[in-house]
């Protein structure tokens, strides 16, 4: 058996060689067929902020803890870095900077938390 997840749509419909597909039902159907679905379906994808969308999917721990600049982060918020891999991923799904995916791995937000600048006169914590 051979399993085919499609990514949901964003920004945009879903398409197969330049056709675009609306799920109707159980079924999957050309979208020019459905004109009202088509404008409907287009409002919402002008009207969700890209804060509110995921910048990564399905990211296996290692990699994350790779791609994120976690203990700079910390820093900022002047928490202590958590002693292993499971509290470090427990205080960024806190902080809403990931979120499980229900496909496995996690996924990295859009939506930066807020970050207090303590003095340093950037965010980054460098030279400002």
């Amino acid at each position: 058996m051979i399993v085919l997840e499609i990514e949901r749509a964003f920004r945009q419909p879903v398409q197969f060689r330049g056709q675009e597909y609306i799920r109707v039902s159980s079924y999957k159907k050309k979208l020019k067929d459905f004109p009202q679905s088509a404008r409907a379906l287009r409002h919402v994808f002008d009207q969700t902020p890209v804060e509110n969308g995921i910048a990564a999917e399905r990211v296996p721990d290692d990699a994350l803890l790779r791609l994120l600049d976690y203990p700079a982060y910390l820093d900022l918020l002047r928490n202590r870095l958590p002693g292993n891999r499971n509290e470090i991923l427990d205080a960024l799904n806190s902080d809403a900077w990931i979120e499980r995916s229900d496909a496995g791995g996690w996924n990295v937000t859009s939506s930066l938390p807020y970050v207090e600048d303590h003095g340093s006169g950037c965010l980054n914590g460098g030279e400002g």
